[in-house]
């Protein structure tokens, strides 16, 4: 068994395990699971450190290097002492203990990629009608993290305006592309759908249960999938189609 965890090693373990596990991070940012972090280093026993003196206290001299570094509050390296035939009251790192986000993030260098996060959600809830939703808008947000990650900042804006204009049956009869929106096309609400219907939800609980989806929901008639492609092949009949040389339409 190998031992001694050097902390170069172990930041690239915890950034891999941690952070890029997107379904971990959502878990922690959200209290499914706690947020502290704890590792262990792998310490030797007595054996280990006997057959490998050099090797065992660069294992040390590393961890003492990293604490006067990076030890916080937050940030923690847990000591223990133990003895060996040889090596008496030996002060040996065992463990490293992360208590919070903000702290895992200064540790992988992660502090703006988090603060951008942050002012995002402060940026979607700017809106006073969100107010009472907070810790609900906060909690679907922290689950969609990777999806809010992706919206700039005017995205964020504009998810912020279409959450208030959007109500059951506002699209009764029309494609989703003919929802009568303000300030907000209606290509982004078909593309941020799956972040949009998640916030809805907080609004108007259980509104999707009878209607199954966003576009049942608005009571949207869905796009055709057996479009009919028309291409006339002499000008005439390219003239009675308003000049256009192609013409798309729906079986129904």
């Amino acid at each position: 068994m190998s031992w001694g965890l050097l902390p170069q090693a172990l930041m690239q373990m915890i950034e891999v395990k941690e952070w890029h596990n997107m379904s971990r991070l959502k878990k922690r940012f959200t209290g499914e699971v706690k947020a502290e972090i704890s590792y262990s280093l792998k310490p030797p026993n007595a054996v280990q450190a006997l057959a490998d003196l050099a090797r065992y206290q660069h294992f040390v001299v590393e961890w003492q290097a990293f604490e006067a570094k990076f030890a916080t509050h937050d940030i923690h390296v847990l000591w223990e002492t133990k003895s060996f035939q040889h090596l008496k009251n030996q002060h040996m790192p065992v463990r490293l203990i992360i208590k919070t986000i903000p702290a895992l993030a200064s540790l992988l260098g992660k502090e703006q990629l988090l603060q951008d996060w942050q002012h995002k959600i402060v940026t979607f809830m700017s809106n006073s009608l969100y107010e009472p939703y907070r810790d609900a808008i906060k909690n679907i947000m922290l689950q969609n993290i990777d999806r809010i990650d992706a919206l700039s900042l005017e995205d964020i804006r504009l998810l912020s305006l279409v959450i208030p204009q959007l109500k059951k049956g506002l699209g009764n009869g029309l494609y989703l592309r003919g929802l009568p929106l303000a300030d907000v096309g209606t290509k982004f609400v078909e593309q941020h759908s799956f972040i949009i219907e998640a916030l809805l939800r907080v609004f108007h609980p259980g509104a999707f249960s009878m209607q199954g989806s966003l576009l049942g929901w608005l009571g949207c008639v869905p796009h055709p999938k057996d479009w009919l492609v028309v291409k006339p092949l002499c000008e005439d009949t390219q003239a009675a189609m308003g000049g256009l040389p192609l013409m798309r339409l729906t079986s129904h």
